[in-house]
């Protein structure tokens, strides 16, 4: 767990520091998409940080969330008929069990 973890750690600080020049004029958005993992959506998480990393090796990237009060939550992926879906969302743990949290405060 510690070396994904540490890989985590990194994917999150690249994906922070890459920036794209795009001209305000020229931008073109699509709708925005309610992500729901299980049965729930992420409207309960304070300014979420979604990533997606290959936690357990199995070659499919899993959702990983981080929030404003630095809790770490992940979905397992569930394809459907080709359709990425997410599983229910649980806590990110140590090896001991306990939630992993970053206090930013």
């Amino acid at each position: 767990m510690t070396n994904r973890f540490v890989c985590l750690i990194v994917a999150l600080a690249i994906t922070a520091t890459i920036a794209v020049d795009v001209r305000a004029d020229d931008a073109q958005f699509e709708q925005p998409v309610e992500i729901t993992a299980g049965t729930k959506t992420f409207a309960y998480v304070s300014y979420p940080s979604p990533v997606l990393q290959d936690l357990n090796g199995d070659g499919k990237r899993e959702l990983v969330i981080g929030d404003l009060w630095g809790r770490l939550q992940f979905a397992e992926r569930a394809s459907v008929n080709g359709k990425a879906e997410w599983e229910a969302v649980a806590n990110m743990q140590t090896a001991e069990g306990k939630d992993i949290k970053f206090s930013n405060w």
